[in-house]
């Protein structure tokens, strides 16, 4: 646990030296805490396989054979010919793609992209994709996404799309988001305008904004350690705050999200309820905090969608 001891010695220097708000401590501690390795978390699934490609000595899992169904269906939407969906298709899908008409759509708006942001296998023949679906106007860029998950079904030698489970549409604005770049660690993310950049050290980047009551109050929190995302989650321990844990994808690689539901009565007064994503690149864990007290889950899904490793 040395990692740990030594990370948390850094927060509170840095956080005396900087003159952060209770709640801000608070969230940097947690940080730290999830970081260094507090919590645990048990992943179980059905073994992958492995298959060959016919273009030669490629070994793809048959988890991303199920993703790239997803995306090719995806890409398909793009062209508004029904005949180009079909073939990612079977069962009840099917069954309503058949029924669309063979150019449907319209040109405003449109599917703009997908992001893969999980994916499980269910049994030896059936796959859990989930994919956030984002639609754009053109000249005006995305306007809103949704959060969908794909039954996929291995059949033959063929992964094909039996059903859609469509998420709620929210809507959004890139006249609403600014872009944070960090030259220095490789990485951008999108934050709200009613954010700002509060505080800025090192391997500390906090955002802030008002409360309605006009309290200031930190709303999301980016950290950088030298640390392997494997030993993170070797060393870590229960933490009975946690609600659930989920592996994830963020700019294609592998990371886990987290909830922790509020603590009371801790040192601090109260830690309040949290998402935490970690995400690993190049020997460094980027973890990113946000406060789910005073920002929405759709403000927050969307900003960590748009978090990107830069080179």
């Amino acid at each position: 646990m040395k990692e740990v001891i030594n990370l948390n010695l850094k927060v509170y220097k840095y956080m005396n030296k900087k003159n952060f708000t209770p709640l801000a401590i608070i969230i940097i501690v947690v940080c730290a805490v999830l970081i260094g390795g507090i919590v645990v978390w048990q992943y179980y699934e059905v073994p992958e396989e492995k298959v060959k490609t016919t273009e030669g000595e490629e070994i793809v899992t048959n988890i991303e054979l199920a993703e790239n169904t997803v995306k090719g269906y995806e890409n398909a939407l793009k062209t508004r010919n029904r005949d180009e969906v079909l073939p990612y298709t079977t069962g009840e899908l099917r069954e309503e793609v058949q029924g669309w008409p063979p150019v449907f759509g319209t040109s405003n708006p449109h599917p703009e992209s997908c992001e893969i942001l999980s994916s499980k296998k269910i049994s030896e023949n059936e796959f859990e994709i989930k994919a956030r679906h984002f639609e754009e106007y053109t000249g005006e860029g995305r306007i809103g996404y949704n959060d969908n998950t794909y039954a996929v079904n291995k059949i033959g030698n063929k992964y094909l799309i039996s059903s859609i489970e469509y998420g709620e549409y929210v809507k959004i604005s890139e006249s609403d988001w600014e872009t944070y770049r960090n030259e220095e660690y490789g990485f951008e993310i999108k934050y709200f305008t009613s954010w700002w950049i509060s505080d800025e050290s090192k391997n500390f980047i906090g955002f802030s904004k008002k409360d309605p009551e006009e309290l200031v109050e930190t709303v999301m929190l980016i950290s950088i350690e030298e640390i392997s995302l494997e030993e993170v989650m070797k060393e870590v321990r229960e933490d009975k705050y946690v609600v659930s844990i989920e592996e994830t994808i963020i700019s294609g690689e592998k990371a886990y999200k987290i909830k922790s539901a509020q603590k009371v009565g801790t040192p601090g007064g109260i830690i309040p309820e949290l998402i935490t994503f970690v995400v690993s690149k190049k020997g460094k864990v980027f973890g990113i905090v946000f406060n789910l007290s005073v920002e929405s889950i759709e403000i927050i899904d969307y900003s960590i969608s748009t978090f990107r490793f830069i080179e």
